[in-house]
């Protein structure tokens, strides 16, 4: 996250909305990048290709792979951090 962007975990209403920061407008800010994840099938560590977009965290085996579709999601609006 960058320093002129803020975390609010209340999973309210008003965090959906854009906002304005510093005088300007906040419209659909995209995090992608790799995850590596810890799998019993394979007994080891496998990267995956995560994309956080609109308060959903989708993954993907490989970044190659986005154009067929997420092999799951989840919605973090609600999610609670511990």
């Amino acid at each position: 996250m960058s320093d002129n962007q803020s975390w609010n975990s209340s999973g309210s209403e008003e965090d959906l909305e854009p906002r304005e920061d510093y005088g300007h407008p906040v419209g659909v800010v995209e995090f992608s990048g790799v995850l590596s994840k810890w799998t019993n099938y394979i007994h080891g560590w496998q990267d995956r290709w995560v994309v956080l977009k609109n308060n959903t965290l989708s993954y993907y085996k490989s970044q190659d792979e986005t154009e067929y579709g997420c092999r799951g999601s989840l919605c973090l609006s609600k999610a609670v951090i511990t």
